[in-house]
């Protein structure tokens, strides 16, 4: 009796399939491959982090005891002197804020300190921005000056500012009076005409001349009077009488002692 063996040949192809007896299975010799997975890392605190996450193990195990302090090394040779680095800031008065003793002002300060003060001076002898921001400052929107050139104070100091009370006078608020218990309220005149009721109680005298006449008759008199004899009449008259007009109706001058002067408001 013959037996014939069959030798079976297993292996991967160029392709990565699985071969037997060089027929392709079409099966991959090798998976996928997997996600990449995450590298830990040192964190900035000295753990190990996972991806984001902190495992609070430290890199470096327990510091260990101080050894000993090693015996010194001989002493170099000694280099050579560097360039002067330039000067640091001075403060004026260690900044002219404490009171303690021992801080007196050295020459440098002295003169940084001076030539600060005659900067401010130097500000002050014209008009410059600091100048103007301060009396902006000084005289916020609403201000009010008085003066006797027309010069518009924003020409100088900046602002906007308009001519203000033109031709009155101003008087202080009073809030328990109607015509002052609120600002830029205007009222008054310059002249007035008197009415009946503002003129002041006073009388005329006027002279009442009364003027009568007497006179008799003789005989038995007539029919309408009926009178017999002599008989006597007085003949007494009353008139209205009145003063003559004094006075042209004219209105008075209302006006207060009074200076002229340029008034500016500020509104911006």
């Amino acid at each position: 009796m013959t037996t014939n063996k069959f030798i079976f040949q297993v292996y991967v192809g160029e392709n990565g399939n699985w071969y037997i007896n060089d027929t392709d299975t079409g099966a991959k010799a090798q998976g996928e491959q997997g996600e990449k997975g995450i590298t830990p890392h040192i964190g900035i605190n000295g753990n190990w982090f996972i991806g984001e996450t902190d495992t609070q193990v430290p890199v470096t195990g327990p510091k260990g005891d101080t050894g000993a302090v090693g015996p010194q090394g001989i002493q170099g040779p000694k280099g050579e002197k560097g360039e002067q680095g330039p000067a640091g800031p001075v403060n004026i008065a260690n900044n002219l804020d404490t009171m303690e003793e021992g801080y007196a002002l050295d020459a440098r300060q002295g003169k940084l300190l001076d030539e600060k003060i005659n900067q401010i001076f130097s500000d002050f002898s014209i008009i410059s921005p600091m100048v103007q921001k301060l009396y902006q400052l000084m005289h916020p929107v609403g201000s009010i000056v008085i003066q006797t050139v027309e010069t518009n104070p924003s020409e100088l100091y900046g602002g906007t500012w308009v001519a203000w009370g033109n031709g009155r006078v101003p008087v202080g608020i009073d809030k328990g009076q109607i015509e002052f218990n609120a600002a830029e309220k205007t009222g008054g005149m310059k002249k007035h005409t008197l009415t009946i009721d503002e003129l002041p109680n006073h009388n005329h005298a006027i002279v009442n001349k009364r003027y009568a006449t007497t006179f008799s008759t003789g005989g038995t008199g007539h029919e309408p009077l009926q009178t017999t004899g002599n008989r006597s009449w007085t003949n007494i008259s009353d008139e209205d009488i009145s003063t003559a007009f004094a006075g042209s109706n004219a209105s008075h001058n209302n006006l207060q002692p009074y200076v002229t002067c340029y008034m500016w408001k500020r509104t911006a």
